[in-house]
């Protein structure tokens, strides 16, 4: 289904915040309202795709210039979402892998238990180990090891997950699902 307001609508709000003039909030607030549970596919997946290009876990809205803009790819990337959104194309890519259980996973569970159980273990060693600093080695490498195993390999099946989305298609055009449909709407001067 294609609803042309709501891609409209969302076509501004992309193009305010990849040129710094929407906060990571104010995206929010678009996301969660137009596109979550949108029915035009190509708006839950754009809207999304966008909204994955910044944090809503600071404590401080922030805007996407500076230290925080958009590189040149994921720039590139967004002017022709921003064009898509102004075809009458159906979004052809599968889902995008976005954050899954295992990016939460390693983000939110395993980092911060990691650097608390190393931390733990480098102070036991240093203060109250029997033995002094060495007898305190041996549980922080014991604690160490592992997660840092476990860390990268989660990583490693999550860039799996996003090669095998990027195999689905012609990554230079992304979201149009060929070329000549890139083409087309280029000639058209769909913005």
């Amino acid at each position: 289904m294609i609803l042309p307001e709501a891609r409209a609508e969302l076509s501004g709000a992309v193009t305010e915040l990849i040129n710094g003039r929407m906060s990571n909030d104010e995206f929010d607030e678009v996301y969660y309202r137009l596109c979550v549970r949108s029915p035009d596919r190509t708006v839950v997946e754009l809207g999304g795709f966008a909204w994955g290009l910044y944090s809503s876990e600071l404590l401080v809205p922030y805007y996407l210039e500076g230290r925080h803009a958009l590189g040149p790819d994921e720039r590139a990337m967004m002017e022709r979402a921003v064009l898509f959104l102004s075809t009458n194309l159906e979004y052809a890519w599968p889902e995008f892998p976005g954050s899954s259980w295992s990016w939460a996973a390693q983000h939110y569970i395993l980092l911060p238990v990691g650097v608390v159980a190393l931390l733990y273990a480098v102070i036991w060693a240093v203060v109250a180990s029997p033995g002094g600093v060495w007898d305190g080695i041996v549980p922080a490498v014991v604690v160490a090891v592992p997660l840092v195993w476990l860390y990268w390999l989660l990583g490693h099946a999550r860039r799996d997950v996003i090669a095998e989305f990027w195999s689905s298609g012609p990554k230079h055009v992304w979201p149009f699902s060929s070329e000549e449909d890139y083409r087309r709407a280029v000639a058209a001067g769909a913005t």
